[in-house]
């Protein structure tokens, strides 16, 4: 009976069921070019018939493991294996967009019948543009040529070519344009040299990449392919005794599963089975390497396992390792050598609230999953381990952030697991280093500064593959389970702009450490000056839509993910003032070293609320509700620089005299920042801040974010600042502490020393810039125990300077030492550079580093004696010359018998007040350019400055 459909339904209705014939199902499935008598088990076939019903759509096969079947992803991928064998299905790469905004690459799988290839933007891109490479001269295009071709974005051709590079199918080259295009137009520049380009080459066309099926055939070898020719086997033979000779044959190198596989021609499975029966016997041994991403046991006959290169290594890291993990007692370091120094001494007294108010405090479970391999992970690392991870949060108030942490801080003794026999040298050698890197640094922003220092390393030792994010995150979790280090994560808010932070530390510190609060502030310095108003506002704008922090944190991750620390600001581009910064109040090099210098002695020995105890660190207490001038809490009832500067925190580690730079900077008033940073743009409101009388010394952690965001832009003042402190380090008056590679500056602690010592050069020859001691010269020591010694300390050194006899027309050899105007490829201050090598030794005995040959004794390349250095000269240059006629009066009667006797004067030339000192044995240079006649006459000094 044949009838219609329509004729079907009206006769039955619901009541029809229509029964498929099981072979037109079957060959539906397998196609008519597949054979009939293909055996598949049931699950096989089930995947099969999955993939029918989906037709030209397909399914992914991360769906199908998670959500059809739910089976391991190993177990799917054996039984997906013999579909693809026999050529049921076909396989392409698949890149799928993650809710949470990352990618992740899964296998399409389609019957064959209905296979249609789906390909990203990125692929056709870079067909295309390998296709345009091919026709082109040499293979070689343009770079803006070729992107004006493909009509794409600046930022679509960047990340396009940057995937041809990773795959090694073109390099960038650096061409003249005259060589490639000389009719283009004008190929050369102002100067005469060529105008250059950048050009892509092909290297090899491109090509679609096949999905590598047989990665699984060697677990422990991976893709790694060999061409090792198999050898006759003697079959009368034992297949035990032929495995072990050629495993002796190999010496001390060792040989893989797979390559003594191929050499015996026999399956995988009895392979393994050999290599298992001969370590059983303790006839070979297996150490683990890594070749490239993969890792590999090699099988070592017991005969040269004491010689085997594996062996020596693993044993000396495991040595390092075992050093590395023993307790270390922290004691406080006192870089104070010398007892009889008298300093002030710190008193305690009780602090105000702490930055971080903890309000709970819970563990975090260990993780039960089990520790898998860098190479046998193959990316089924944890996916749920970071949900399951309890997050202990220490919150606080919206503007301060929160802190999750565990509560443990002394290593957990855990059973030793099976995972841990497939541990090499590499891996472990990257946990000690990790290990040795937060033992050294304490605190740690982010990962990228430890996978930096990896690649580092690894670069050094001759390994070509580097270190991935995924490697460090799954070390430093392994890490911190075992209790070596600490994983920290906060939300730093600040001026209404959030940024995810993570943390890693050493397992002493805690949420409230002075370390953790400098690092905070340090980050909330940075995104003062990485942010413009708009990008402010429009994240508060989606703040509010959204109304949940996290949300609000990851609509502006894109823009707060910076690596190295500052992101340029887009829509602030400042404009050059010639003379500005002095007009501000900008001071020389060395009145700016002077201040530098009284400002960290202030912090560190001079403020009335040091302490002498770690565990308190009194901070401001800050009322929001109130007006502009409570939000500061006054430290010194003075109108001075002092008046809002809270005391340095004492950290745990390190002892009276030293400080952390971050303390510092976030301690900076805003009268000393415009002295010692250069600001030559328009600043708007800077001037009505500087002259106030209160408001000039507001720190400047807390000026409105406008004006922050403006002075700390590009963050030139971190690397001002810096500067200074290492041109007082080159004198002889502060101490680095210990550094690592990739620290960040501001984490560094610096030790002020107490001691310090001045050469009277002025009895020296004339020469251009070294004073030379043909005769002994007086040496004056200082010991810094009131602001006064800083005083008279500067003071001196100021008349000495410029009162020594140099300067005078220098010879040829004297050029070649001359300091350039502008630092510009060359490296200043040459001789004195090891002293910017930081240790926790000090040796606080003033005496000045250096040749010593510079005016007061510094040394020469300072060029302390120029005018310039103390004084801005470039006003008296544009003005005619007076001669201005001062008399003053001694406080005692002074006669020619008195070389150098010396009295602070006031000279006002040129419309500008200078102190100097007068030394009444000769004619000298007065601070203004001008010169300087003494005459006597009773208790009277005539100068005339001409």
């Amino acid at each position: 009976l044949v009838v219609c459909v329509h004729l079907s339904l009206c006769r039955w209705g619901d009541k029809l069921v229509l029964v498929a014939s099981q072979n037109v199902r079957y060959h539906s499935l397998i196609g008519y070019e597949g054979n009939p008598e293909i055996k598949l088990s049931d699950h096989s076939y089930c995947i099969l018939e999955r993939l029918g019903r989906a037709r030209w759509q397909g399914e992914l096969q991360r769906d199908l493991h998670t959500c059809v079947f739910k089976i391991d992803a190993g177990k799917l991928h054996y039984l997906r294996k013999s579909l693809d064998k026999n050529g049921l299905i076909t396989l392409q790469s698949h890149v799928v967009r993650l809710p949470s905004g990352g990618q992740q690459v899964s296998i399409l799988l389609l019957l064959k019948r209905f296979h249609v290839d789906r390909r990203s933007k990125y692929d056709i891109l870079m067909e295309t543009t390998s296709n345009i490479l091919s026709q082109m001269p040499n293979k070689t295009c343009i770079m803006l040529k070729l992107r004006d071709q493909l009509h794409i974005c600046d930022r679509t051709f960047k990340r396009m070519y940057q995937y041809m590079l990773a795959a090694k199918l073109v390099t960038v080259l650096t061409l003249p344009l005259q060589e490639l295009n000389p009719d283009a137009g004008p190929c050369k520049t102002k100067r005469g040299t060529n105008i250059r380009v950048r050009c892509l080459k092909l290297l090899r066309p491109y090509g679609h990449k096949e999905i590598d099926d047989d990665y699984d055939d060697n677990d422990e070898d991976g893709p790694v392919r060999r061409s090792t020719k198999g050898q006759a086997r003697d079959i009368e033979r034992d297949l035990l005794t032929q495995a072990y000779e050629i495993v002796v044959q190999t010496g001390p190198k060792g040989i893989s599963q797979s390559a003594l596989r191929e050499q015996l021609n026999i399956g995988k499975l009895e392979s393994r089975m050999v290599c298992r029966v001969l370590e059983r016997n303790n006839m070979i041994k297996g150490f683990m390497e890594d070749e490239g991403r993969q890792r590999t046991t090699k099988y070592i006959s017991k005969l040269y396992v004491e010689q085997s290169a594996l062996n020596l290594q693993f044993a000396k890291e495991r040595e390092r390792s075992e050093k590395l993990r023993l307790p270390q007692l922290t004691t406080p370091i006192d870089g104070d050598v010398h007892p009889e120094c008298t300093l002030p001494c710190p008193e305690d007294t009780p602090g105000p609230e702490d930055l971080l108010h903890p309000k709970q405090d819970e563990d975090i479970p260990k993780d039960d999953s089990k520790e898998l391999g860098e190479g046998q992970a193959r990316g089924r690392m944890s996916k749920g381990r970071a949900a399951k991870k309890s997050k202990s949060m220490m919150k606080e108030s919206p503007t301060r952030g929160s802190v999750s942490s565990p509560s443990h801080s002394t290593p957990l003794k855990r059973k030793k697991r099976g995972s841990e026999h497939h541990e090499t040298y590499r891996l472990l050698k990257r946990k000690n280093m990790i290990i040795e890197t937060v033992r050294n640094q304490k605190i740690i922003e982010g990962l990228y500064p430890l996978q930096r220092k990896l690649m580092e390393e690894e670069k050094q030792d001759g390994v070509n593959t580097k270190v991935c994010k995924k490697s460090i995150i799954r070390l430093t979790r392994s890490l911190a389970q075992d209790g070596y280090l600490k994983l920290f994560r906060t939300t730093v808010i600040q001026d209404g702009v959030s940024k995810k932070v993570e943390f890693v530390v050493h397992p002493s510190v805690t949420a409230d450490d002075p370390l953790m609060k400098s690092a905070i502030e340090q980050i909330r310095f940075r995104i003062s000056s990485s942010y413009t108003e708009e990008e402010k506002v429009s994240s508060l704008a989606q703040e509010t839509d959204k109304g949940d922090s996290q949300s609000s944190a990851k609509s502006v991750q894109g823009k707060t993910e910076e690596k190295m620390g500052v992101e340029e600001l887009k829509n602030f581009k400042p404009s050059i003032i010639p003379g500005l910064s002095r007009s501000l109040g900008f001071q020389p090099k060395m009145p700016r070293f002077r201040v530098v210098h009284t400002l960290l002695w202030y912090l560190i020995y001079g403020h009335p609320l040091n302490q002498s105890t770690p565990n308190e660190s009194p901070s401001p207490t800050l009322t929001p509700e109130s007006g502009v001038d409570d939000q500061f809490k006054v430290y010194v009832n003075e109108l001075s620089w002092k008046r809002f500067i809270p005391p340095l925190p004492v950290h745990r580690d390190y002892g009276h005299g030293w400080a952390l730079i971050s303390d510092i900077l976030i301690s900076l008033p805003l009268s000393v920042y415009v002295q010692v940073i250069q600001i030559n743009y328009k600043v708007d409101g800077l001037e009505d801040f500087l002259n106030d009388p209160v408001k000039q010394h507001y720190l400047v952690k807390f000026l409105p974010s406008s004006l922050k965001t403006q002075l700390l832009h590009r963050r030139k003042y971190f690397f001002s600042f810096c500067e200074s402190l290492q041109k007082l380090c080159f004198m002889g008056l502060l101490h680095f502490g210990p550094t690592e590679k990739f620290m960040d500056k501001d984490q560094v602690f610096i030790f002020l020393k107490t001691r310090a010592t001045i050469v009277d050069t002025t009895v020296c020859e004339p020469h251009y810039n070294l004073a030379i001691e043909t005769r002994p010269f007086d040496r004056r020591r200082y010991t810094f125990s009131t602001p006064q010694d800083l005083e008279n300390y500067w003071f001196d050194l100021l008349c000495v300077c410029l009162n020594t006899p140099l300067g005078n027309e220098p010879t040829y050899e004297d050029r070649e030492g001359e300091e350039p105007d502008v630092a510009v490829g060359t490296v200043r201050h040459e001789r004195l550079q090891y002293t910017l090598n930081g240790s926790r030794d000090v040796i606080d005995d003033g005496v000045t580093p250096g040749d010593r040959q510079g005016a007061g004794g510094l040394d020469s390349s300072f060029f302390s004696h120029l005018k310039r250095n103390w004084i801005w000269t470039t006003h008296v240059l544009n003005k005619p010359k007076k001669v201005i006629h001062l008399f003053i009066c001694l406080s005692r009667s002074l006669s020619p018998s008195h070389t150098h006797t010396h009295t602070k004067v006031v000279l006002v030339c040129a419309g500008v007040c200078a102190c100097t000192c007068a030394c009444v044995c000769a004619c000298r240079a007065c601070v203004c350019g001008g010169k300087i006649q003494i005459f006597y006459e009773n208790h009277f000094i005539y100068l005339f400055i001409y």
